[in-house]
């Protein structure tokens, strides 16, 4: 996503985008936090991210992802 889509934030997305924008102030003053998004397919969860990441600078990120090949495994990621 690029530093301009950045500034904008997500259109329609206003109540995600404070909700990320209050994850990463919490996570700044020491208090530990988790993020976990589900959806469907198409609804925006990987935009969602790459905001959050844009706005964590400073910040120790871990991502992981699943994959289909290793759906019957359980916890598998990638």
């Amino acid at each position: 996503m690029s530093s301009s889509a950045l500034s904008r934030g997500l259109r329609g997305r206003r109540s995600e985008c404070e909700a990320l924008d209050r994850l990463v102030a919490s996570a700044r003053a020491g208090q530990s936090q988790v993020l976990v998004l589900r959806g469907e397919v198409g609804v925006g969860k990987t935009a969602l991210l790459e905001y959050l990441v844009g706005r964590a600078s400073g910040c120790r990120i871990a991502q992981a992802a699943g994959i289909e090949s290793d759906m019957e495994l359980a916890f598998a990621g990638c």
